[in-house]
């Protein structure tokens, strides 16, 4: 249990003045009595401390918002025990994915998809291409299903290799020839800028690939009290 710095000080205050009390006056009787009354006021701080320290909290919903472009909900939440907030971010879209590792263990992730970001990653890209004289690329249904599969993959394992420990190809061998990945980026905008700023990446937006397929995957993820998402955007290329 600890003891608040102020508590502490007061005692040791009460303390001084009874040696000094009892230097001048040479009265132990009077020294016994603050001492006890020193004592007596710790034990009841110590009281007050130990009961706003709550083991099991008690919350009560405070405030709470809708992003209009994105559709999270976010609710902040005040225990009224130890006066602590916690927020929580939920999205009606959510959906629990399994995802499949090594053997035949598996893992859920929860978060949902941002089409809307995901075409727009399209839109810039193909606006890209042109701007270098290539060819736009045309979105097909076989790439984008594969890249929503990776795209709640990275969100588990961060990789161009997938949580079952085969090659990001092996989602789709028959059309996925190339593949860019980004994560933490909350527009298209910032992650075409990314990619951009990668000479790899770079390399796969202008190259010679005929078809892409693109998805972006907000992953629900809590810490602590807390829950926010973090956006996992794939782009698969093809021909």
């Amino acid at each position: 249990m600890s003891v608040p710095c102020k508590v502490i000080y007061q005692v040791q205050h009460l303390i001084e003045r009874s040696f000094i009390m009892t230097k001048n006056i040479r009265n132990f009787a009077f020294t016994a009595i603050i001492l006890f009354a020193a004592a007596f006021a710790f034990i009841l701080s110590s009281k007050t401390v130990h009961a706003a320290s709550c083991t099991s909290h008690s919350y009560k919903l405070i405030a709470s918002s809708t992003n209009s472009s994105t559709g999270d909900v976010t609710k902040i939440y005040r225990c009224t025990t130890c006066k602590g907030t916690k927020r929580v971010v939920s999205n009606k879209a959510d959906k629990t994915y399994t995802i499949k590792l090594a053997g035949s263990k598996t893992v859920k992730v929860t978060g949902h998809y941002v089409d809307t970001m995901a075409n727009q990653i399209v839109s810039q890209l193909n606006t890209y291409r042109k701007s270098k004289g290539l060819s736009t690329l045309k979105k097909t249904t076989a790439l984008t299903k594969a890249a929503k599969v990776r795209a709640y993959e990275i969100g588990y394992k961060f990789s161009h290799t997938r949580p079952n420990g085969k090659a990001c190809y092996t989602v789709n061998s028959k059309v996925v020839y190339g593949e860019n990945i980004a994560s933490g980026y909350t527009t298209a905008a910032k992650a075409m800028a990314a990619w951009k700023a990668s000479a790899g990446h770079n390399a796969n937006m202008l190259n010679s690939y005929k078809t892409v397929g693109v998805s972006v995957f907000a992953m629900k993820v809590t810490k602590g009290n807390n829950s926010t998402y973090v956006y996992y955007a794939v782009q698969n290329f093809g021909y």
